[in-house]
């Protein structure tokens, strides 16, 4: 893979911390969206996959930050490297069961438990949501213009980045676009398994492995995904403000007009709650 190039040739706005550093994070990311594909696994399943451990220690020698070797794995951000990003991104996500320690592993049973327990009250909660047509109608418009909004301000950050040769806006803009495919091709599949029935169709009562793909939230997940490489690139109390501000109005515009139970909604939304492993493989080894 061709280098991004000396650090001397970075951003100068942008802190660059030791590899170890990023290595530590990304294997952190990892491990959270392991933990978070576990859940969707054990609330579909009801069970859990044996453990595997993987054969390297802990508490490995550190890697000195100059290390010539570091940039081998640091992938390009362009238009013309987005497929093959997207394609380790895929990789990565559905791959990570597969890396998981016995601890990490341990982790499913709780979390499987919290996600049938939530899926259980989602008829309970639903009949807290308001019912009237105009309220219901304008949430539906909300959810769809705010996703479109977060995807718009992504697009015009390459535009403009592009435009003006500055590279951190250029970035942004295709880190946030790749982080909402990847979002968009997860849930995708994940609706796809699980079929379950959204709050107006069935009996209300959100069946799984009906005909449905309500399960989880698509708009929840690609806001989500958008957000998180908004505040990663740009960190600051204000911008994630406004970019987790923004991504909860989509979720929760999704519930009010009955197209996503609670579960489906916060589910899709733990895109963030995995940390790092909500961004692009390519933007968390930066």
């Amino acid at each position: 893979m061709e280098p991004r190039g000396p650090p001397e040739k970075l951003r100068a706005d942008r802190v660059v911390d030791p590899w170890h550093s990023d290595i530590d994070m990304f294997k952190a990311g990892s491990c959270a969206r392991s933990i978070l594909f576990s859940l969707l696994t054990v609330m579909g399943s009801g069970g859990a996959v044996n453990a595997q451990t993987p054969a390297e220690a802990g508490n490995g020698p550190a890697t000195p930050a100059s290390q010539p070797s570091i940039n081998l794995d640091r992938p390009r951000v362009d238009l013309k490297s987005l497929p093959r990003n997207l394609f380790i991104d895929q990789k990565k996500f559905w791959t990570a069961p597969f890396h998981m320690t016995q601890a990490q592993w341990e982790w499913t049973i709780p979390l499987g438990a919290m996600g049938a327990a939530l899926i259980a009250s989602d008829t309970a909660i639903e009949q807290h949501v308001p019912t009237h047509p105009t309220t219901v109608s304008h949430a539906n418009t909300a959810s769809n213009a705010g996703l479109a909004a977060m995807a718009g301000v992504g697009a015009g950050m390459f535009l403009w980045g592009h435009v003006t040769h500055h590279d951190q806006e250029r970035e942004t803009g295709i880190l946030s676009g790749e982080a909402g495919v990847d979002a968009f091709l997860d849930t995708e599949a994940f609706a796809y398994i699980f079929r379950r029935d959204r709050p107006f169709t069935g009996n209300g009562k959100g069946r799984f492995f009906q005909s449905g793909d309500s399960f989880p939230s698509q708009h929840a997940a690609i806001s989500w995904a958008i957000a998180s490489v908004m505040a990663h690139e740009y960190p600051g109390p204000a911008t994630e403000l406004l970019a987790y501000g923004a991504a909860t109005g989509v979720g929760v515009a999704r519930w009010v007009a009955h197209q996503h139970f609670a579960s489906d909604v916060i589910v899709g939304s733990a895109w963030l709650v995995s940390g790092p492993a909500s961004l692009p493989f390519s933007l968390a080894l930066q």
